[in-house]
Parts: C-alpha cells; structure tokens; sequence
C-alpha cells in the first residue's frame, strides 16, 4: 500500500507541499530561538556550607553566642520607644516587638515587649540566573520565611521593599501577581 501511495504523488507535488513547509518549520524554530529563553537547567544545586564546614560552624557559633547573650541577666535587651519613626523615615529598618518570654518562657525572657529595629535582609542572585529558577527561588523564600516567625507576622516576609539593587523583572511579577502558572 506504502509503495502505491508513493508512486502516485509527484516529484513537483512533493515539492510545492513540502518546500514551503520546510521553510516554515525552519522560520519558526529561528523566530522561536531569538526570543525565547533557553529552556531551565533540570535541577538546582544551593551551597551553603557543608556539615562540619567553615560556614556551619559559624552560624552554629553566632547561635550559641546570641543565645547566651539574651539570658545574661547583666545585659537587658534595650527598648527603642522611636523604633516604628525610625522605621518610616528609612526604608531599610523595620520596627519589630520582641514579645514578652520568646526566648525562653520559663525564664521569662525577655522580661517585658521590647520594640527594636531589624535592617531588611536581601536575596540576591546573578543575572544569569533563568527566571524558571528565580520563580523557584522566591517559592522556596516564601514557602521557608512566610508562616510563623517568632519576631514578625506571617507573610512579611520576603518582599521587595527598600532595595538597593533593580528588582528582576521575574521577582516583580511574583511579588505583584503570585507563583506563574507555568
């Protein structure tokens, strides 16, 4: 059957039906490789400091040092009555209460709210960066810093307020609209 349909298609029907669509194919797939983004890699690796490496060993030191310090009953967590002023006229400080006993209930400490100022934290990445994985990346920052926090209400965090370096055009959309659905 294959060969009877074969024999009766022309070299110049061939030719008029598949030239053009060759070159159509071949228009697309150029028009497609200007202005779309290569496709994301298939897996993301994040470092951040191996078991027993330089960088754990450093947050586990500043851990021990932060806790010991807030239970010295020398020392008394400083209240900043002007913290919210200072938060609105720069940017880049939030005002923050440090709730009566978070650190330690049964110690009760601290002994009292104490209003502080904490400096706005950034996630940063290279340009290079595919937008796939920047979408990735702020899922994962809210998916890890948006539920209960011990300092600020749920869903403060991550935003995008008081940068100091342009905003990816990916992270702007995600902050405005939410995950993509594709």
């Amino acid at each position: 059957m294959n060969a009877k349909w074969l024999s009766n298609v022309s070299w110049r029907d061939a030719l008029i039906i598949g030239v053009p669509a060759l070159t159509l194919v071949a228009l697309a797939f150029w028009i497609a490789s200007r202005f779309v983004e290569p496709a994301p890699p298939n897996h993301l690796v994040m470092a951040t400091g191996a078991p027993g490496g330089t960088y754990q060993r450093y947050g586990e030191q500043y851990r021990r040092y932060l806790a010991d310090l807030l239970r010295r009953r020398d020392l008394t967590l400083m209240n900043l009555v002007h913290a919210p002023a200072y938060a609105k006229r720069h940017g880049k400080l939030t005002a923050l209460t440090v709730p009566r006993g978070v650190v330690d209930i049964e110690a009760d400490l601290p002994p009292r709210d104490v209003s502080i100022v904490a400096v706005t934290a950034n996630l940063l990445a290279r340009n290079e960066v595919h937008p796939a994985l920047t979408y990735l990346l702020l899922d994962t920052a809210v998916t890890v810093n948006s539920g209960y926090a011990r300092l600020a209400e749920a869903g403060t965090f991550p935003n995008a307020r008081g940068q100091d370096v342009p905003v990816a055009e990916e992270a702007e959309r995600y902050y405005k609209s939410g995950k993509p659905f594709l």
